[in-house]
C-alpha cells in the first residue's frame, strides 16, 4: 500500500454493453452524459485514487447520476479511516473540488487541497485585479493574492499550446455555428414556404447556439420576416485575451510546494485520469 500526503482522484465513466447483462448491478447502471459520446448505453462511474508516486490506492464504482462532487466526501473518509493516512493534500479538477466541497468538507477535515479554479479567472483578469497579464511578459508562471481568498495561494499559468489549441477550437464552433445559422437565414429569406414568426425563427437559433455554447459571440436582429447576425468581436476578443490562462487554487505552504511544484502536482491528475480511461478500454476489449 502506498502512503502519501498527496493523492489524485479522478472518474470516469463507461457505457454498458448488453453482454454484460448478466455480471454487473443494474442498480449502478443509469442513463446520462457518455465520455465516449454513447448516451443511447447505460452508464457507470468509475473513481481512482493513485499516491504522488502514481500508485493507485483504491477503486471505486458509482452510480451514473452521481455528480462529481457528491462523491469527495466518502473519499476523504476512506483516505482517513481505511488507510491511516495522517497528512493529506487531495488533487482534484474544478468539477470535483469546489468552494463549497473546500469550505464544508476539506478544510473542517484539516486536509490540504490542490484545484482549478471556476470562471473566476475573469474576476481576477479585471482592471485592478491581480492577474495582469503583463505579469506573463518575461515567464508564464506567476503566484497572486486575492482577498477573496484569505491565506491560501493562487498560482497562474500561460500554456501557449493550450492557447493555439482554445484559438482553434473557438474559430470551429464560431464557423460551425455560422454555417448553421446562414442555413436558417435562407430558411428565412427563401420566396417557397419561408420560416415566418419572430418565436419560431427564434426557436430555430436557440437550438443552434445552445449546441455550441457560443450565443455572447453573436449578434442577432429577428423580426417576423427576416434574420441577421454577425460576429460580436469584442465579446470574442474579450475571451481570447485569458486563452492558455489557467489558475490553480491551493492551502498548501509555499515552502512545501513552491508554484512550479503545484502545476507540476496537478497535471498528474490528468495522468490518473488517463490511468484510469486506458484501463477500462483494455477491460472492455
Amino acid at each position: 500500500m502506498c502512503r502519501c500526503s498527496l493523492t489524485a482522484f479522478a472518474r470516469t465513466s463507461a457505457f454498458r454493453e448488453d453482454y454484460y447483462d448478466n455480471n454487473l448491478d443494474d442498480s449502478l447502471a443509469r442513463h446520462g452524459y457518455s465520455r465516449d459520446s454513447r448516451p443511447d448505453k447505460l452508464q457507470i462511474e468509475f473513481g481512482l485514487i493513485c499516491g504522488n508516486d502514481g500508485c493507485p490506492i483504491a477503486v471505486e464504482v458509482f452510480a451514473r447520476n452521481t455528480s462529481d462532487p457528491s462523491t469527495l466526501k466518502a473519499q476523504i473518509d476512506k483516505l482517513q479511516r481505511r488507510f491511516g493516512l495522517k497528512r493529506i493534500a487531495l488533487i482534484g479538477d474544478r468539477g470535483m473540488i469546489t468552494r463549497a466541497r473546500i469550505e464544508e468538507d476539506l478544510l473542517p477535515a484539516g486536509l490540504d487541497f490542490i484545484t482549478a479554479l471556476r470562471p473566476a479567472i475573469r474576476a481576477l483578469a479585471e482592471e485592478g485585479g491581480p492577474l495582469q497579464l503583463t505579469l506573463f511578459d518575461e515567464r508564464d508562471l506567476c503566484e497572486i493574492e486575492s482577498p477573496d481568498y484569505p491565506g491560501q495561494r493562487l498560482v497562474a499559468r500561460r500554456n501557449p499550446a493550450l492557447a493555439e489549441e482554445r484559438v482553434r477550437k473557438r474559430n470551429e464552433l464560431l464557423e460551425a455555428t455560422e454555417r448553421d445559422l446562414k442555413a436558417i437565414q435562407e430558411r428565412v429569406r427563401r420566396a417557397r414556404r419561408p420560416l415566418r414568426g419572430e418565436a419560431k425563427i427564434g426557436a430555430a437559433i436557440g437550438a443552434v447556439l445552445n449546441r455550441r455554447k457560443v450565443a455572447k459571440h453573436f449578434a442577432l436582429t429577428i423580426s417576423d420576416n427576416d434574420f441577421r447576425f454577425s460576429r460580436n468581436q469584442a465579446s470574442i476578443d474579450s475571451e481570447a485575451r485569458l486563452d492558455g490562462i489557467y489558475v490553480l487554487h491551493t492551502n498548501l505552504k509555499q515552502e512545501l510546494n513552491a508554484a512550479p511544484a503545484v502545476v507540476i502536482v496537478y497535471m498528474s491528475l490528468a495522468e490518473v485520469a488517463r490511468y484510469l480511461a486506458d484501463g477500462l478500454r483494455a477491460r472492455a476489449s
